[in-house]
């Protein structure tokens, strides 16, 4: 189907619009939300503008298997190990708490609420989440290790910062 290119007043109207849409006819001028599949760009619309991105490596630290055995070394247990770690990864630099989205370019996957980072059985796992306050942005490590070694770990992150407030 063929695209259209309109920019300029809408007829009837006092409203001067750029937009790209798809179709034969102009619905999509007089009612682009009820047309959106056949929308490809219009000013009216309030997008997510890109200000910045930051790339980022984070060296996440090695933890070992921690075994406490009874008299003469017998009836030994894995203990099992938690903790916490924050990461801050600099300032943001907007004058606002801006929506940010976290990327893990070695996955290629968004960083989306709390997820894992690195897993090596049910039993050694480590998981992060993504948080951004007036002027900072950090990570939220959260570790356990049990019967395996939770290995040291380097992920490159890349952070995306938009021109909208994250309220």
């Amino acid at each position: 189907m063929s695209k259209k290119l309109f920019a300029g007043k809408i007829p009837g109207t006092s409203t001067y619009v750029t937009s790209i849409y798809e179709g034969t006819d102009d619905a999509p001028l007089s009612n682009p939300s009820g047309y959106l599949n056949r929308m490809y760009f219009d000013t009216r619309f309030d997008y997510m503008h890109l200000v910045k991105q930051i790339d980022i490596t984070i060296n996440f630290a090695g933890e070992g298997v921690t075994t406490n055995c009874g008299k003469k070394g017998k009836n030994c247990a894995d203990i099992p190990r938690t903790g916490t770690v924050t990461h801050n990864l600099g300032s943001h630099g907007q004058s606002y708490t801006p929506t940010c989205l976290i990327y893990d370019i070695g996955n290629a996957e968004a960083l989306t609420g709390t997820m894992f980072i690195q897993n090596i059985s049910n039993n050694s796992f480590r998981v992060c989440n993504f948080r951004v306050n007036s002027t900072t942005m950090y990570l939220k490590e959260k570790w356990f290790v049990r019967s395996n070694n939770l290995t040291a770990t380097e992920r490159n992150f890349r952070i995306y910062i938009f021109n909208k407030p994250a309220t």
